[in-house]
């Protein structure tokens, strides 16, 4: 508990501690808030690359997919004018 102030000074000297506590919170709560940021910014940046080399992966099957089925096209019209259908 706060003593009663008795002088006019001894008021501002109280008002600057409330004054002082409330910017010391202010500070806290921002370097808190600073800190959810950036882990929220490393997590959102690390999800974002796995999605990306997984999209890079499905693209690079999907060609890959594409070439074998353009093979076995290639090698079915081969087959077919072989034995003359």
């Amino acid at each position: 508990m706060r003593p009663e102030a008795e002088t006019i000074f001894q008021q501002m000297y109280y008002l600057m501690l409330d004054g002082q506590n409330l910017l010391i919170a202010c500070v806290v709560l921002l370097v808190i808030l600073g800190i959810l940021g950036l882990i929220i910014a490393i997590t959102l940046g690390v999800l974002g690359s796995r999605l990306r080399l997984i999209d890079e992966s499905q693209e690079k099957g999907n060609m890959i997919n594409q070439k074998i089925i353009d093979r076995l096209n290639t090698l079915i019209e081969q087959g077919r004018h072989d034995s003359g259908t």
